[in-house]
């Protein structure tokens, strides 16, 4: 625990809260609780890139939102549809349907 805040630049308390709230995993059945390698290497470069431009306040939130953004953008409806978006064609579809 003390690894992951030290290299995420957290406190461990935040740390914590992110283990129990997400975006963190915890290794399972380590006692005391651990971060998973997978969710610390998938969540420091976005912390990281979050840093550089400047958000320091409500950290969790804003890369909740980032990662949820980029699960969108990821999806094979919504990327051709920027394309589309790009080159001046529409298609139209619900939020729903992702």
């Amino acid at each position: 625990m003390s690894v992951a805040a030290k290299m995420l630049g957290l406190s461990e308390r935040t740390t914590r809260d992110w283990l129990e709230r997400g975006p963190l995993d915890a290794v399972r059945g380590a006692k005391p609780a651990r971060v998973s390698t997978a969710s610390l290497a998938r969540v420091l470069p976005a912390v990281q890139r979050l840093r550089d431009i400047g958000h320091d306040r409500d950290l969790r939130r804003a890369l909740v939102d980032r990662m949820e953004d980029q699960r969108i953008r990821s999806h094979p409806r919504v990327h051709k549809s920027l394309d589309q978006l790009h080159r001046g064609e529409y298609e139209f579809f619900a939020s729903e349907d992702l």
